[in-house]
């Protein structure tokens, strides 16, 4: 009787030793304070990975707008520029009343729905200015979005209203294929309407404000 109690003893021994290892080698638990630590760091994370992206995408989407193709027609003033140098327009063209050219000297006199191999005269649909509310040469970068984001400055476009000029517009397209030997817009347009979208779905936050 002794000798098997002796037996059983051992037995439970072994088995109490083995769960002591399985306890020690199972996996670590967190306390509650390290969890919300892990959980808040993982947070932080995410929102500088985010911010970062929405850097940019800001950069990309300003990388175009500034371009010469783009810009040249956006003056604060009533004169546009042209060519890659941004000098002001020859024959002292000047933006007239509906933006299209004065009363003698209209855009259309010279500029037709598309590019003129033959005179080397850039076209496209509604050729004109952009008007003075959207004028951003010589404006931050900063300053351009506060303007391209105000309703009242951006002709009442919505977010989904700006994609949509930006990415369908006949004029704005015309800055990626410009003719003759324009420098065309060097961010390929569905990159910079794919930024433009991540930029504006991240709160359109500006860099520095």
């Amino acid at each position: 009787m002794q000798q098997q109690f002796r037996f059983k003893a051992s037995h439970l021994s072994i088995l109490l030793a083995g769960v002591i290892v399985l306890v020690a080698c199972g996996p670590a638990t967190l306390a509650p304070e390290d969890v919300q630590t892990a959980s808040v760091h993982e947070v932080s994370v995410a929102t500088q990975n985010s911010q970062s992206d929405a850097t940019e995408a800001f950069e990309t989407v300003m990388t175009v707008l500034t371009h010469p193709r783009c810009i040249n027609c956006h003056p604060v003033a009533d004169r546009p520029r042209q060519r890659d140098e941004q000098i002001f327009h020859i024959l002292n063209v000047t933006r007239g009343e509906d933006n299209h050219g004065g009363p003698v000297q209209t855009c259309e006199t010279c500029h037709h729905e598309e590019n003129n191999p033959y005179s080397l005269v850039p076209g496209a649909p509604h050729w004109g200015l952009a008007p003075k509310t959207m004028g951003w040469f010589g404006l931050t970068h900063a300053e351009i979005a506060e303007r391209l984001l105000d309703p009242e400055m951006n002709g009442g476009r919505s977010h989904e209203d700006l994609i949509h000029h930006m990415g369908n517009d006949a004029l704005v397209l015309w800055a990626w294929d410009p003719g003759g030997d324009r420098t065309p817009i060097p961010v390929p347009h569905e990159e910079f309407v794919q930024a433009l979208e991540e930029w504006l779905d991240a709160g359109a936050p500006i860099p520095g404000e």
